[in-house]
């Protein structure tokens, strides 16, 4: 991976977030982003929906908004020109603890350019 990362300019991951009865994005109850997800990058950086620009990412698709019993996904995109953040190691879900609440990943793999 380093060296991958050394002659690299810029690389890209998306990570797509299975959803029931979890806000992964933008809470739609409250209109914020205080339930965002967050990641953390190769070099232990975290990635956040809000903040510095460079260390925030994108959402393609947010379909995990409410809490309705059914499962949804939110795919979210990071693309960066410091290709030591990634790959993603790591995700924390922070609208979590309540009965009735699942999630599910997938990730894809990460494409260096």
């Amino acid at each position: 991976i380093k060296l991958l990362q050394l002659l690299s300019k810029e690389s890209h991951q998306n990570i797509t977030f299975h959803c029931r009865n979890i806000v992964a994005y933008k809470d739609e109850k409250s209109s914020n982003l205080k339930a965002a997800l967050v990641l953390r990058g190769f070099n232990g950086q975290e990635l956040r929906a809000q903040g510095i620009s460079r260390l925030r990412y994108t959402v393609i698709e947010d379909g995990c908004s409410k809490s309705n019993g059914e499962w949804g996904k939110t795919v979210i995109e990071y693309r960066t020109q410091t290709s030591t953040r990634l790959p993603v190691v790591d995700l924390a879900p922070m609208d979590i603890g309540k009965p009735d609440q699942e999630f599910g990943l997938d990730i894809s793999p990460v494409c260096f350019s």
